[in-house]
Formats: structure tokens, C-alpha cells, sequence
């Protein structure tokens, strides 16, 4: 992440029982692609197994920064981390704010700003963690526009969801769905709950809990809940910053709809830390009734919870 303009690659450890904070140190080993996570920022995260998980990209240090896009596998029982090799003719250039996705072995990702030229990305990239090898898609379909600081999920380890993100002049609140058998791009219609399906949302300020208005947005919060509600939070675009929260059910997806319901949480007040950029949101129970979420920036970083 980044604080006070400083690239950082520390790792804490919260235990949720306890309540306590602990640091972790990266652990050096003399093997060829061993190495230490280098200071990023706006890379992407995804959980490989148990402790294991991918690191994909992010925005460094000026005498960090290369061409290509980087991978690395970091184990965070043992604290180390491997930098993985990087095959084939279409290795993604170097950015932050992509986003990415893993479905069994293949890592998806879309979109960002390059590190180097500061120039925004619409392309669609896929690596295979079993060969190193990266290669370019070309989908068919409708797919989103070049963007940055967008949201991403995975549903019935098939359908690749994007939310949001933003471009230098605008911000988005479109919904475009990636069918990875047919490699096909479709945009789904944001159709929000109304009283006839059955939903009696919570009246809140700011928003009447079912419907809302729900605001284009970068830089957001999001975790998927029970396999397909998927809650978007906070973030902002070029008014405002977004204090509100909903939830996109994407159930629907799998019987082949295009159409997605959602509703929304309300007003989350502004001095909640889902009220900023950039922070984390991680599902924390087992029935997926809860989600905690941490940092962010909204004038000041930021180091508060949320459950």
C-alpha cells in the first residue's frame, strides 16, 4: 500500500480473537526467483490456498519499476515469496488499479493504468500459473472500456464480473460479465429491488434500502458474500466521495441472465472507513453474514475497522 506518498511492502497480521496486531518479516532465501515482495501499491491480491496467494502488478518506486507485468506467489505461513517466471509473446506491460481474477489455475486481468506511461489499459491479459505462460485475449462480445481502480469477482468459477473504475473524465457504475468458456464480453443491465421481489429493505438516510441511486465510482471496496452477493462499497469520482454501499446478487448469472438485481445499504457516514479509496474488505465469517474492512484514504490514510 502507500502512506504520507511512501510505497510500502510491510506485513501485519490482525488476529481476530485476540483483537492484536503483529508484524510479520519477509523471509530471504538463496533460491534463484526467491525474493522479498518489493514496496507496492494498487496491485492486486488473490487467494491461491490455505495460507498461499498471487500477487499480481501494482505501482512502485521509480528504481523499481520495470516493463512487465509481475506475478509472484507469496506464502504467508512461511513469508516467503516467489517471483514466477513469465512466458510467451504477450506478457503484459507494468500497472496498478487492474484488476484481476483466479479461476482454478488462470489468472485474469483487466484494465489499469501502466506504470510507466501513466496511460489506461482496456486490454485483457490471462496467465497460467502451471506453465508461466501469459497470453492476450481478444473476447468477443461488449466489452468494458479502458479504465482503472475497478472491482472484480468470480462466480461459479466461470463468469468474470467487473464493477465500476473510472477514466481520466469519468467514473462508471456499469456491470460487464466475462464468460471464460465461450471468451465472450456481455454487459448486464443494474436492475435495483423493488417491494414485488419479496425484499423489505431497512429505511436509512440517504438512500430508502432498496433502490438508491447507485453513484459511478473508482478506488471502491468489494467482497462476494455467500458465492454470489457481491457488496460494493465506498470509493469516489469526480464530485464526490461515494458514502453509500450496495449489494449486486449475482445468482442470476448462472441460469444465463443478463440481468443483475441490487440494493442498496444506504448511507454508510461519512467517518466509517468504507467511506474512502482504497480500502480492504475481506469476508470473515463462514455463513458469509460478515465482512471486515480496513484503511483507505479520504483526505488522511487511515487505520480503522469495520465489522
Amino acid at each position: 500500500g502507500r502512506s504520507g506518498g511512501r510505497y510500502l511492502n510491510d506485513c501485519w497480521c490482525f488476529d481476530l480473537k485476540r483483537g492484536s496486531w503483529a508484524q510479520k518479516q519477509w523471509r530471504e532465501v538463496d533460491q534463484s526467483n526467491n525474493t522479498i515482495l518489493p514496496p507496492l501499491a494498487a496491485a492486486s491480491y488473490l487467494h491461491l490456498s490455505s495460507f498461499k496467494c498471487v500477487v499480481v502488478g501494482g505501482h512502485t518506486k521509480p528504481d523499481d519499476r520495470t516493463e512487465n507485468l509481475k506475478v509472484y506467489k507469496v506464502d504467508l505461513q512461511t513469508m516467503e515469496v516467489e517471483k514466477c517466471n513469465a512466458f510467451g509473446d504477450d506478457i503484459p506491460t507494468a500497472r496498478g488499479g487492474h484488476a484481476s481474477a483466479l479461476i482454478r489455475s488462470q489468472v485474469f486481468v483487466f484494465g489499469g493504468e501502466e506504470t510507466n506511461t501513466r496511460k489506461l489499459a482496456g486490454d485483457l491479459h490471462v496467465y497460467d500459473l502451471h506453465s508461466s505462460t501469459w497470453s492476450r485475449v481478444e473476447a468477443k462480445g461488449t466489452p468494458p472500456c479502458a479504465r482503472s481502480g475497478h472491482s472484480c469477482t468470480v462466480v461459479g468459477d466461470k463468469y468474470v464480473v467487473i464493477f465500476g473504475g473510472g477514466s481520466v473524465s469519468r467514473c462508471f457504475n456499469d456491470v460487464h460479465v466475462l464468460d471464460t468458456q465461450s471468451m465472450e464480453w456481455f454487459e448486464a443491465e443494474l436492475v435495483p429491488f423493488s417491494s414485488e421481489d419479496g425484499e423489505a429493505g431497512s429505511k436509512k438516510a440517504g438512500g430508502d434500502g432498496l433502490s438508491g441511486e447507485f453513484q459511478p465510482r473508482a478506488g471502491h471496496a468489494s467482497v462476494l458474500l455467500k458465492g454470489c452477493q457481491w457488496c460494493v462499497v465506498g470509493g469516489g469520482n469526480n464530485t464526490s466521495a461515494c458514502t453509500d454501499g450496495h449489494v449486486l446478487d449475482l445468482s442470476s448469472l448462472e441460469s444465463g441472465a443478463k440481468v443483475i438485481r441490487f440494493k442498496s445499504l444506504g448511507e454508510l457516514g461519512e467517518e466509517t472507513c468504507l467511506s474512502c479509496e482504497g480500502a480492504s474488505l475481506v469476508e470473515t465469517s463462514s455463513n458469509g453474514n460478515k465482512a471486515l474492512a480496513f484503511g483507505g484514504y479520504n483526505g488522511k490514510y487511515l487505520d480503522r475497522f469495520l465489522c
